[in-house]
C-alpha cells in the first residue's frame, strides 16, 4: 500500500472508530431508557409492556455488542498501521490530534474498548 493510500485508510479507520464511540454512547443511553421502562412497567403490573421493553433492550444490547466487536477490530487495525515504521509523521500528528480532540470532548476512545 502506498504511503498516501495508507494515510487515507488510517484516517478513515480513525474516523469510524470515533463515530462508533459516539454510537456506543447513544446506544447505552437508549438501553438505560428501556431498562427504566422495564422497571416502571413491572411496578405497574404491566407484564406485556415489560416484555416489550425487555425485547427492545435485548435488541439494543445485541447491537451494542456487535458494535463493540467492530470497534475493537478497528482499534487492532489502527494499532497495526501505526506500528508500520513507514508511516509519515503527518499521520502520527493526525492520530494525536484526534486523540486530543476526543479527550477534550470527554472521551479518548469508545467505552469499554480502551486497553
Amino acid at each position: 500500500m502506498e504511503n498516501e493510500n495508507e494515510k487515507e485508510y488510517l484516517l478513515s479507520l480513525l474516523t469510524q472508530f470515533r463515530l462508533n464511540g459516539k454510537e456506543l454512547e447513544r446506544l447505552e443511553e437508549e438501553i438505560r431508557i428501556w431498562e427504566g421502562r422495564i422497571e416502571r412497567a413491572g411496578k405497574a403490573g404491566k407484564e406485556d409492556l415489560a416484555l416489550e421493553a425487555e425485547t427492545e433492550a435485548g435488541k439494543l444490547k445485541a447491537k451494542t455488542e456487535e458494535l463493540k466487536t467492530e470497534t475493537a477490530n478497528l482499534k487492532d487495525e489502527i494499532e497495526r498501521l501505526r506500528g508500520n515504521r513507514e508511516l509519515s509523521a503527518e499521520i502520527e500528528l493526525a492520530v494525536l490530534k484526534l486523540e486530543l480532540e476526543g479527550r477534550a470532548g470527554g472521551r479518548a476512545s469508545p467505552p469499554e474498548i480502551e486497553s
